[in-house]
């Protein structure tokens, strides 16, 4: 008698849950069934946080399953499906699908068309701001807002990115470059050495290009500058000096903080402070460490703005200056939100972290997925030195010019390989969207009218678009001989999983897209609200639709920091191939002293296999966390002075 009442109760309990799940799951696929889109009906939501966890432990038996491994749902299940697939899974199930959940369903597409419609859309499409709700650790941010508060936001925050910023980014950019290179390859020039931390490396010079450019303190490059006694005087922070009344340096708390940040986001505040883990201790340290620093920057400028009457140009000039002369906090009492249209302190802390969090990683991963991609393609990369002996006639770097160079570089072979790489490789592979709470929407999907029921999840998927032939230039897949298709399962019949710069340099006398009155329309208003809608790539090079290049997002929530990533990405990459080229490491295969001793034809083996290893990790050891980086393993690299290179094959 005990054991019966807990056993009623728990079929009881699983009954009631079953029912729920099954009413939901019947709705949903009622509202599939009118929304006009095609749909595949699944029985987990793919983010759900359980299911998420569980994933990779069954997805491998239910992959052998013989009644369920065929089933589509299965495809787009796992937590990386979207890159894991890539454009494969858009060929089978079309570009714009629906998955019918029990919990949600969620619209996914690969479409340019419907890409651009969302965009423009952004009060019947806004993004689902409870995805971000972990970014407000400092403060509420034009991330983390939807709505009247988001345009407030926007309307601070947008401004700061000026040419003048930009300016500031472009000499950073090569002064931390140059400071980088030295690492690699010593103060004597010589280089030779292995790396395989080149991602580790990119990271840091973003983050000292975005704490000059973000706050105006300058970063010195441990190992080659970090006693320059003048920049120390000048206030530069070294990763060696800790100033009185912190416990980390102003570099170190950066870095150690953003590096260990999913764990500060999802960990509570007593978990890192009681659990016996020092890497959790660490990391709670570093958090608390740069927010003071961030407080401490905030008042040094706040008081000099102040002091000047928000006359004090230099301290304008960076993104925090900006925001606060901006902000009506001049005016105001500073522990305080402004009146008006401002920001308080907390937003602008706030909105500082997440230029640093969206900022570093973008650009740095950029950097990093070029070099392996100009290590593996060594013929385009010695046209990429041609392109910059001629763009700087041999002048040094400290000769470099904004507004004569940039240019250039931006609209010739460099800005395709940024391009290029961003296009294979895009910081996130999906960006979010929905219509919850705004209401059933129409669209029109492969030119028909289709409807968005209420309440549904909208992936706006890079990885697909970005690979989908309809929109790109392309041409058939690699052969056999040479290794044949890039991916087992997307882009079988042509070479868009290639990295082919080429193909951003077919149509250099293309014209614009005509604007629609629709697309003028939301230009005006984004514009309006201080969204540059400039487009991503250079007038000398090849446009796709709208819609179809999105590794800034696109229309009124794209990237605020487009610009000053693309400045950072094309000076870094200047900087290093005006004078060194870079080279696959081949020691699992020949040390250095093997190869000295091979010819040509054995030489050349031996980097085709480093090549394929190369290849075999771009293709499968990527995953997203925050944004898509090489996750597992390492690809070596090796700086050569240009024309002492071992593996330049054409």
């Amino acid at each position: 008698m005990k054991l019966i009442i807990p056993l009623l109760l728990f079929v009881a309990y699983t009954a009631y849950k079953t029912y729920l799940y099954a009413s939901k799951l019947y709705r949903n696929l009622l509202d599939a069934r009118r929304s006009g889109i095609p749909y595949i009906v699944a029985p987990v939501w793919p983010i759900n946080r359980l299911w998420l966890a569980l994933e990779p432990l069954l997805m491998p038996y239910l992959r052998k399953m013989p009644f369920i491994r065929d089933k589509p749902w299965l495809m787009v299940s796992s937590g990386d499906w979207i890159w894991q697939e890539r454009y494969g899974a858009f060929e089978k199930l079309g570009d714009t699908f629906m998955i019918v959940t029990p919990r949600y369903n969620a619209i996914y597409t690969a479409e340019a068309e419907v890409i651009n419609q969302i965009t423009t859309r952004r009060n019947d499409f806004p993004k689902p701001i409870q995805v971000y709700g972990t970014l407000d650790l400092y403060g509420k941010n034009v991330v983390t807002s939807e709505g009247s508060e988001w345009r407030r936001h926007r309307k601070i925050t947008s401004p700061p990115f000026t040419e003048k910023n930009n300016h500031l980014v472009w000499n950073e950019s090569l002064y931390q470059a140059s400071n980088m290179v030295t690492q690699w390859v010593g103060k004597d020039g010589k280089a030779g050495k292995t790396w395989d931390n080149i991602s580790t490396d990119a990271m840091r010079l973003s983050l000292h290009v975005i704490s000059r450019a973000g706050f105006n303190v300058r970063c010195l490059w441990p190992g080659v500058d970090d006693d320059d006694e003048q920049a120390l005087k000048e206030g530069a922070m070294s990763t060696a000096i800790i100033p009185e009344g912190h416990e980390m340096s102003y570099v170190e708390s950066m870095s150690t903080m953003l590096h260990r940040i999913i764990v500060v986001l999802i960990c509570p505040d007593w978990l890192m402070k009681y659990f016996p883990s020092d890497f959790l201790k660490k990391a709670r340290l570093a958090y608390f460490e740069w927010g003071r620093y961030m407080k401490e920057i905030y008042q040094s400028k706040f008081d000099a703005l102040k002091k000047s009457a928000g006359t004090n140009a230099d301290e304008k000039l960076d993104l925090m200056g900006a925001m606060i002369s901006s902000s009506g906090l001049l005016d105001d009492d500073a522990t305080k939100a402004p009146t008006g249209s401002g920001l308080s302190e907390s937003e602008i802390l706030g909105n500082s972290f997440v230029f640093m969090l969206a900022g570093h990683e973008t650009a740095a991963n950029t950097i990093t997925h070029a070099l392996y991609f100009l290590a593996m393609n060594p013929g385009t990369q010695q046209r990429l030195q041609k392109e910059i002996d001629d763009i700087f006639g041999g002048r040094p770097i400290s000769e470099w010019n904004y507004d004569r160079d940039l240019n250039p570089l931006f609209g010739g072979l460099a800005g395709a390989i940024m391009n290029e790489t961003l296009r294979v490789i895009p910081p996130v592979v999906i960006i979010p969207k929905s219509n919850f709470k705004s209401g059933d929407q129409k669209l029109t999907v492969g030119g028909k009218e289709v409807i968005v029921p209420d309440n549904t999840y909208i992936g706006l998927c890079a990885a697909g678009v970005q690979r989908n032939p309809k929109y790109w230039p392309h041409g058939p897949a690699r052969s056999a001989e040479d290794g044949g298709p890039m991916h087992p399962k997307s882009n079988l019949d042509n070479d868009l999983e290639e990295f082919k710069p080429e193909r951003w340099l077919l149509d250099p006398n293309a014209k614009p897209l005509e604007e629609t009155s629709d697309d003028e329309k939301a230009r005006k208003e984004a514009e309006a609200m201080g969204v540059n809608t400039a487009p991503d790539t250079a007038n000398t090079l090849f446009r796709p639709p709208k819609g179809a290049y999105v590794p800034f997002s696109e229309g009124y929530r794209a990237c605020l920091g487009r610009r000053f990533a693309q400045v950072e990405i094309l000076a870094t990459l200047a900087v290093i191939f005006s004078q060194y080229s870079v080279e696959l490491g081949v020691e699992d295969w020949a040390d250095d002293e093997e190869v000295e001793k091979m010819g040509e034809k054995e030489r050349k083996d031996v980097w085709l296999k480093a090549r394929t290893e190369a290849e075999r990790k771009v293709r499968d050891c990527m995953g997203t966390i925050i944004t898509l980086q090489l996750r597992k393993g390492k690809i070596p690299m090796r700086f050569a002075k240009r024309g002492e290179e071992k593996f330049m094959f054409a």
